[in-house]
């Protein structure tokens, strides 16, 4: 059966959880949402579950799943943002986390703020998940880990947001790479992944190439792609979602738009296999990528004309898309 795509539009509720929306939504008015305001895993993660659950892709996470994320931050635990720990808390003590991510930085860190709040569902791998088993150099920026990258998949400095300069706190360093296929049976070896999270910088591609027996371990399988679909990574994210495609999943992609002083949309994947009746249940909506290019360069137009220069309205990233798509 051919594989569908579908869209899921913004929420009040999402609105509302990146600050977009000061209102809270019926039913959310007691959430203190934001840096600072809910001290640790308890406060942070485990009592926000009923709100993360409301959040794409996170709503298609259920209690007792079986999850591999791969690709995390530091700098997210103590805001209450770090997805291995909301993850965990909506998995609750029957499911299970795998976390892997190259920068020893962070899995240092969450290796020791899982052991701290005494989160026992977790699992933190230091391993860059790849094709096949190599050493892969990375440039890892000095502040902000969520930009860095495995050279192999750059084709020009400073691609994916980060370039290697020394003396600014950016360092290369090698790390070794495993399959994902080959990290979840030492592991998870007796536990099917139910969902898959993917979040690593222009290398998930190389990523689900060596995850083939993990996307087949199990026929209710959901896998987010958690960076959005824009600019540099339009192309990457759009070949993702034909891989999995080929493997008989439908793709969701949904209008992550948070940030209001933002010029160009974002656009989140998921990647499924549920009937009919239960997409339906999420307010999905049948539809094509070109009807998200259409979307997007709309949005797009709307967004830039907001800035100091309304001129580069019509010369967006979607704008270039509908204009390429319309020569075809």
């Amino acid at each position: 059966m051919k594989s569908k795509i579908y869209f899921q539009p913004r929420t009040a509720v999402q609105d509302y959880y990146y600050g977009v929306r000061a209102q809270a939504p019926p039913g959310f008015s007691f959430f203190e949402v934001g840096p600072g305001k809910l001290p640790d895993y308890l406060g942070r993660y485990l009592l926000m579950n009923e709100l993360h659950r409301r959040l794409h892709p996170f709503q298609f996470v259920r209690p007792g799943d079986t999850v591999v994320h791969v690709g995390f931050d530091r700098v997210y635990l103590e805001k209450g943002q770090s997805h291995p720990l909301i993850l965990s808390a909506l998995v609750g003590d029957e499911g299970r986390v795998l976390a892997v991510d190259p920068d020893r930085r962070n899995t240092d860190a969450l290796r020791a703020y899982a052991e701290k709040n005494n989160i026992k569902n977790l699992e933190v791998v230091n391993r860059a998940a790849w094709k096949e088993t190599t050493t892969l150099e990375f440039i890892f920026d000095g502040e902000w880990s969520p930009m860095s990258v495995a050279t192999d998949v750059m084709t020009e400095p400073g691609q994916h947001g980060v370039e290697y300069v020394p003396g600014t706190g950016s360092r290369k360093e090698s790390v070794q790479a495993e399959t994902l296929d080959a990290i979840v049976a030492r592991h998870l070896p007796d536990r099917p992944v139910t969902y898959l999270s993917l979040t690593a910088n222009g290398a998930e591609p190389q990523v689900v190439e060596g995850a083939q027996a993990v996307l087949r371990s199990s026929p209710d399988l959901r896998v987010g792609i958690a960076l959005a679909f824009r600019h540099f990574s339009y192309d990457i994210r759009k070949q993702v979602c034909q891989q999995l495609a080929e493997l008989g999943f439908d793709i969701v992609v949904a209008d992550a738009q948070h940030d209001p002083w933002r010029t160009e949309p974002f656009y989140f994947a998921c990647a499924v296999k549920l009937s009919p009746e239960k997409l339906s249940a999420f307010g999905l909506q049948e539809t094509t990528w070109e009807k998200i290019i259409e979307d997007g360069a709309a949005k797009e137009t709307r967004m830039t004309k907001r800035t100091a220069n309304p001129s580069e309205a019509d010369t967006g990233f979607f704008q270039r898309l509908k204009s390429l798509a319309g020569r075809s």
